[in-house]
């Protein structure tokens, strides 16, 4: 069987399109994706608080739905919770290969030293940062969505 020279320019052209494409489903990192399992231990450090911010997803967020972030924020010096650290946290989600952040994120304190992150939305896939901030300190968690 002869398939016309087009025909065959079309299909190879189709299949290296498709695979050489990121799957949405990428897993590139299983503690990346992994929800409700600890990421690698002090994701951002607030030296200045004398604080290690660990983060959890509970929610994985994809290209259509929002995920959520349960936040730890232990003594650099110890893995015991810091009661008396400030619920004054602010989070920015930002892209600093683009220069531009995401919709704004919600930070729900739940008790002394653990909050959630809601509404986290990557508007596109690339290199993110979470933009941890208090009135003292600063830091940031990259990571690649």
């Amino acid at each position: 069987m002869k398939f016309p020279f087009h025909t065959l320019v079309f299909l190879l052209l189709a299949i290296s399109l498709v695979s050489c494409a990121k799957p949405l489903a990428d897993s590139t990192d299983s503690e990346t994706r992994t929800e409700g399992k600890s990421q690698n231990a002090c994701k951002a450090s607030l030296k200045t608080d004398g604080v290690c911010l660990d983060a959890i997803w509970e929610t994985y967020p994809t290209e259509t739905t929002v995920g959520s972030l349960l936040v730890f924020a232990r003594s650099l010096n110890s893995d015991h919770l810091v009661k008396d650290f400030s619920t004054d946290l602010r989070v920015t989600l930002w892209m600093p290969s683009m220069g531009h952040g995401s919709s704004p994120v919600k930070v729900v304190p739940l008790q002394p030293g653990m909050f959630r992150i809601e509404k986290v939305f990557f508007i596109m896939r690339g290199d993110w940062e979470v933009r941890f901030q208090t009135p003292t300190d600063r830091a940031t968690w990259a990571l690649d969505f």
